[in-house]
């Protein structure tokens, strides 16, 4: 008969967690430190204590004030460059797109959608072959 394997929840509280703490103060450096594991932070928060309602709502609203200032950037850059007020290959340009996706990464990492978190740093990637990757003669001639 099969028998399913219990939930991430509640298989964390059985687990010892790996480090020690003296409180929610070392939360940030843990979560930056284990953002992709779960299980894991399940654990700091029970070892922990947690942290304070206020602490997760103003994390929240600065990640989400990361994520849309993110958008605007990236859709005045689309637009300038449609307008032909920027050219594609521009460092300012690059920049724009570097920007963007550096916030989307940050707000999209921290919500749990990897995909995009991913598709994110191949963008930045890209923005910064555009800036330091090219030959000194593209990057004379490219104007804002």
């Amino acid at each position: 008969m099969y028998t399913p394997a219990a939930p991430l929840h509640q298989q964390a509280k059985y687990r010892q967690p790996r480090v020690r703490c003296e409180g929610a103060q070392r939360l940030t450096g843990f979560v930056w430190f284990h953002i992709f594991n779960c299980t894991e932070l399940l654990q700091f928060r029970k070892h922990c204590g947690g942290v304070s309602t206020g602490d997760r709502t103003m994390m929240k609203l600065a990640i989400e004030t990361i994520g849309w200032i993110a958008a605007a950037i990236m859709l005045a850059a689309y637009v300038m460059l449609t307008t032909g007020r920027l050219s594609g290959r521009s460092n300012f340009y690059h920049w724009l797109n570097i920007l963007s996706g550096a916030g989307f990464i940050i707000n999209s990492g921290w919500n749990g959608a990897y995909p995009s978190a991913s598709i994110n740093v191949v963008w930045v990637a890209i923005g910064l072959y555009g800036v330091f990757g090219r030959r000194p003669a593209d990057a004379a001639n490219s104007t804002v």
